[in-house]
């Protein structure tokens, strides 16, 4: 597995754990206590089928609640599943469920989410948007009843998902695009997000009919939407840090992906660190075939939201 850690300047990575120490100048003393973390392991409830979105909508979230102290709050997780755009599930159990579970098992409340689907003729746009912003805010509203740092949240996205991801994360101050919900004027900003396989730049991405179901418009006819429906066309040096994990052997959504906008991120002064995973192909979880990413997941987002445990 080759790591690429880049931030404003090159750095010759001869140990993984000098690598993430150099991740964030801002969180370089966290990142040394969360380098070999002695984490504790909560039971974990599993609230299903939550409405998280407004009355009248089918599509619910699954909560996974790290059974701590009650005056413990806990960072938290939004996961946003993939699929295309028009398909997959909150509850996937070798990957949505089982990531959800292990950060719960680590102190993070995690939410796995559903939200609206493209079909044909039934475009999804901007309503996935919406739904997966509102999932952020229903968070930071019930962060008394859940126990949650409402400065602490961070974003998890796969494929299709991590497009919906990165876009909820680039454009939190967007009014354009903030949408409508019972949560408003809740901000849906977050710390931290990681792509998995991610589709970052529509004008580019391979599969322009799946797009185009999920837009309503072909790029001919509005490539102004396409390019607004694009991460790419969001970043600011002030965008949250990223994490990009992308196999190398993807043949649904190429690595150049994750490593353009990897590089976009560092070009406008962002936090950035880009994960290339040799031979993996498209859809994996924290255990792709003879790897474990897990501690890397959990060091990364114990420093991105400056948690010590």
């Amino acid at each position: 597995m080759m790591i690429v850690i880049t931030k404003k300047s090159s750095c010759s990575v001869l140990l993984f754990l000098i690598a993430l120490a150099l991740l964030s100048n801002s969180c370089t003393s966290t990142f040394k206590k969360a380098a070999r973390p002695s984490v504790p392991h909560y039971n974990v409830q599993i609230i299903k089928d939550v409405n998280y979105l407004p009355d009248g909508r089918a599509e619910k979230a699954d909560l996974y609640l790290p059974k701590r102290p009650d005056e413990t709050v806990s960072p938290a997780v939004v996961l946003i599943h993939g699929g295309g755009w028009f398909g997959g599930d909150k509850a996937k159990k070798t990957r949505e469920a089982s990531i959800a579970e292990f950060l719960a098992q680590n102190g993070y409340v995690a939410i796995s989410i559903n939200y609206k689907l493209s079909a044909k003729n039934s475009p999804s746009w901007p309503q996935n948007l919406y739904d997966c912003k509102t999932a952020v805010r229903f968070l930071r509203k019930n962060a008394s009843l859940y126990h949650i740092d409402p400065q602490k949240i961070a974003l998890i996205g796969f494929s299709a998902g991590a497009h919906l991801a990165a876009l909820t994360a680039l454009t939190a101050d967007n009014k354009d695009l903030a949408g409508k919900d019972d949560y408003l004027p809740v901000p849906s900003d977050v710390r931290a997000i990681v792509c998995f396989y991610g589709v970052f730049d529509l004008l580019t991405f391979e599969n322009k009919n799946m797009t185009r179901q999920m837009l309503g418009v072909s790029l001919q006819q509005d490539p102004n939407l396409w390019s607004l429906a694009s991460p790419a066309s969001h970043i600011t040096r002030d965008a949250p840090p990223f994490l990009l994990i992308h196999g190398s052997a993807d043949k649904v959504v190429s690595i150049k992906h994750s490593s353009q906008m990897h590089s976009l991120l560092l070009q406008a002064g962002a936090d950035s660190m880009f994960l290339p995973i040799k031979n993996a192909p498209h859809s994996f979880n924290l255990h792709p075939p003879g790897r474990d990413l897990s501690k890397i997941l959990l060091t990364w987002l114990n420093a991105k939201l400056n948690c010590t445990e």
